[in-house]
């Protein structure tokens, strides 16, 4: 029984190219079989090629005539395959067919790359293109996309690193360390809530009793509500007087600063306080003003995309929408408890993004993808099964603690203020802390419960299990990943090449065509292309002769398909037209 499919293409010719049957091969093109020809996926004999990486067999059919530049239904020509599949071998040789020499003197060599299917940038309309090579080995997810970060992909990216990125990259940087610094200045000369103090107890207050005649008090009452009435007449009187808006709005700044601590101002420490916050809402302002233009010409699918390779930026942005849209409204309502609770997020959500600009780091690289990697692969796999196990023993615990009796309170006082584990939530909690080996408190209160031999046999199978099995399991998974990330040779290159890619994303696509115009330079057709002199060794220079010798061969191919097409006897001897005469002459 046959358990897994197998595509070798709809035609014969690409089954024969695939199996490597050249005479087969070269028999069917001879019938008449055309060599650009595309089955329901949009593949050719070239794409076929790719996919199984037959080398020799690609030379033969690209010699007879095929093309590169088709492409499939998912829109890749043969080149970007192999990228996206990760075909090393034959990616670079792809990339030696589609060059162009200059000249060659000694062992240093004058190439064009066209940049049509490499770059990140379309060369016409200056937009981001996915399917380009270097997208698709950059954010690929395999490991043999490392290999591919070599060569002209290298030389491509740093380019463009030198030509526009790398003084985006550290303007942004020290824009974002201003940022933070003002915010810090912002949220740490934040006031506190103030002090409520009760009386003294030891104060006395005297009380004296005194006796009033009641005609005496009733007098007093009557001077009371005359005096009151005619305070009311005058208080109405100027607020007909005064009501306009500015006292409106003078009266309310008043009273807001005097319910609202953080709008007290009256100290320079508060204007410092108060113009930082200012500052950091106008920037939140500016930052999420560009996020909405990069979405804009991105497109949102993209945007998200692009938001996705970089975590600590999606916080950065919730932080602003935070700093932005919560706090000044609730500043306003003078909601002071709840506005700390969200200034404790903004510092939490702001200081990762950090991270993001460490990555373009070689230093500190290799250390931020550990870190991402160990969280999201490692630490989640532990945290799975380590709250399995808590949660099972935390509430036994909950359920032992529930006889739990201090002696040191009386029989008719509650315990609960003393009990370790009086609520479900406070168990879980035990539970972690006893995980991390901070069990003292919790041991000795085993002895007041009314089940203390199960307490502590419970204890010695959850040390067994999760302090000690658990724990050091998780170290060791994540010395895995810390070795296996350190052995990897380009790792932060693919890091780094990411960064370069995100930032690149952040420009206007005219200003993309114009940097890319000035990175590249126009080859004899008009295309762009990267220009580069390599230093090839005897090796490379032999190969170099084979694949020029292959190319006027394809060439040549070409020429003569083109010409049959047309019409046009390609044989070149003479052709002798016979003509015939009434006297019995021949023309040639």
């Amino acid at each position: 029984m046959i358990s897994k499919y197998v595509y070798w293409g709809e035609y014969p010719l690409s089954f024969a190219a695939c199996l490597g049957q050249e005479e087969s091969f070269r028999l069917i093109l001879a019938k008449g079989a055309n060599l650009d020809a595309q089955d329901t996926n949009g593949n050719t004999v070239l794409h076929l090629l790719v996919i199984y990486s037959k080398v020799e067999a690609f030379d033969m059919a690209y010699e007879l005539g095929a093309h590169l530049s088709i492409r499939n239904i998912l829109k890749m020509t043969p080149l970007t395959l192999a990228a996206k599949l990760a075909r090393m071998d034959i990616f670079f040789h792809i990339l030696k067919l589609e060059r162009e020499i200059y000249w060659q003197i000694g062992s240093i060599t004058c190439a064009a790359y066209p940049l049509s299917q490499i770059d990140t940038i379309d060369v016409k309309t200056g937009q981001i293109s996915k399917m380009s090579a270097l997208n698709l080995v950059v954010f690929g997810d395999k490991d043999e996309h490392l290999e591919l970060l070599d060569g002209v992909l290298v030389d491509l990216l740093n380019a463009k690193w030198n030509t526009f990125v790398k003084s985006k990259f550290y303007r942004q940087f020290f824009t974002f360390a201003f940022y933070f610094t003002v915010s810090l200045v912002a949220f740490t000369l934040r006031p506190g809530p103030p002090i409520h103090t009760d009386s003294p107890k030891n104060s006395t207050n005297t009380t004296k009793q005194l006796k009033i005649p009641n005609a005496t008090i009733q007098s007093i009452i009557m001077s009371v509500n005359i005096s009151q009435q005619v305070l009311h007449n005058l208080h109405q009187a100027v607020n007909k007087d005064n009501s306009n808006d500015d006292y409106d709005v003078e009266e309310w700044w008043d009273n807001l600063r005097e319910e609202c601590r953080l709008m007290n101002l009256d100290t320079t420490e508060s204007l410092v306080r108060f113009t930082a916050e200012l500052g950091i809402t106008f920037g939140a302002f500016l930052y999420l003003a560009a996020a909405v233009r990069e979405a804009r010409f991105l497109g949102l699918r993209m945007f998200f995309e692009n938001l996705m390779t970089a975590p600590s930026r999606v916080m950065f942005l919730f932080s602003c929408i935070l700093v932005f849209g919560v706090i000044p409204s609730l500043r306003l309502v003078c909601m002071d408890e709840v506005e700390d609770i969200i200034a404790v997020v903004v510092m939490l959500t702001t200081a990762p993004y950090f991270l993001f600009f460490c990555r373009g780091f070689k230093t500190v690289g290799p250390f931020v993808v550990m870190i991402y990697r160990m969280v999201l692969g490692d630490l989640l796999r532990f945290a799975t099964i380590y709250m399995v196990f808590v949660m099972g023993f935390s509430q036994a615990y909950y359920i032992i603690f529930l006889s739990f009796d201090n002696p040191l309170t009386p029989e008719d006082v509650d315990d609960s203020a003393t009990n370790p584990m009086s609520t479900p939530s406070e168990s879980i909690m035990a539970m972690f802390l006893m995980s991390m080996t901070n069990f003292g408190d919790y041991y000795t209160a085993f002895a007041r419960t009314e089940h203390e031999y199960e307490a502590k046999i419970l204890f010695v199978i959850f040390m067994a299990i999760v302090a000690i099995l658990l724990i050091n399991m998780l170290i060791a998974m994540m010395g895995n990943t810390y070795q296996k990330i350190a052995e990897t040779r380009n790792e932060w290159q693919r890091q780094w090449a990411r960064i370069v890619l995100v930032v690149e994303r952040g420009v206007s696509p005219p200003e993309r065509l114009k940097q890319l115009n000035v990175y590249s330079q126009p080859m004899s057709d008009g295309k762009r292309a990267l220009v580069l002199r390599l230093n090839q060794s005897e090796e490379d220079k032999e190969e170099m002769k084979d694949i020029l010798e292959i190319k006027r061969r394809h060439d040549r191919h070409n020429k003569i398909r083109k010409d049959k097409l047309a019409g046009i006897n390609t044989d070149h001897t003479p052709t002798i037209k016979v003509e015939t005469k009434p006297a019995n002459t021949f023309m040639i």
